[in-house]
């Protein structure tokens, strides 16, 4: 029987990882979308000129959709670190965004 509680501690612990994870995406998505220009830099050359942009959504919808997926995948694969790693660098990816663009 202690074993079925510790697997389902773990599942709930999972569980509120996944949803912090997801609930940190949407903040930053909100935040994103208020703060950026309509034409997002991506990327910028070693000498701090923009080389990549893109539109505003898909500068947003693109590390939304890594962290959210990976933190889903996390959940559902029992808690595989390189997934909630994954989802963690979606997380990291709009303060790089934000400070190519502020």
């Amino acid at each position: 029987m202690p074993d079925n509680k510790s697997s389902k501690d773990a599942d709930t612990r999972r569980l509120a990882i996944m949803c912090i994870l997801i609930a940190l995406s949407i903040v930053w998505a909100v935040v994103e979308w208020v703060l950026l220009p309509d034409i997002v830099v991506m990327q910028m050359s070693s000498s701090g000129v923009p080389t990549n942009t893109m539109p505003k959504i898909a500068g947003i919808a693109v590390p939304f959709a890594i962290s959210v997926i990976f933190a889903v995948v996390y959940k559902v694969q029992e808690g595989q670190t390189k997934h909630l790693l994954l989802s963690v660098l979606g997380l990291v990816l709009p303060i790089v965004t934000l400070a190519f663009n502020l």
